[in-house]
């Protein structure tokens, strides 16, 4: 069995995730974890820096995409609640996702 393979873009994703003072662009084709790479952005700006989620904006090319990222974000914050159940910023995000 071998290792799983570290994509040859980690450090532009790692980038997306990490630098969140400033706008990010994320264009890719299909199946390459935008979403995913996204997700994760938006997590650690509302969890992490205490943004409200109402104050993020994420455009997408399609109402499609759109919906799948909020569904996303909406399941990421219900598990970081679930296990973290005292993480009232999460459990704010998550009520607040569809405001």
């Amino acid at each position: 069995m071998s290792a799983p393979r570290t994509p040859a873009d980690q450090a532009a994703r790692e980038a997306v995730e990490q630098q969140r003072d400033q706008s990010a662009f994320v264009s890719a084709g299909a199946g390459t974890g935008k979403t995913s790479t996204l997700v994760a952005r938006v997590v650690a700006t509302v969890t992490d820096d205490a943004v409200p989620i109402r104050q993020v904006a994420a455009i997408t090319f399609t109402e499609r995409a759109a919906g799948e990222l909020r569904e996303r974000v909406r399941s990421a914050l219900a598990d970081r609640v679930a296990a973290h159940p005292d993480d009232g910023v999460a459990r704010d995000a998550l009520r607040d996702v569809d405001a």
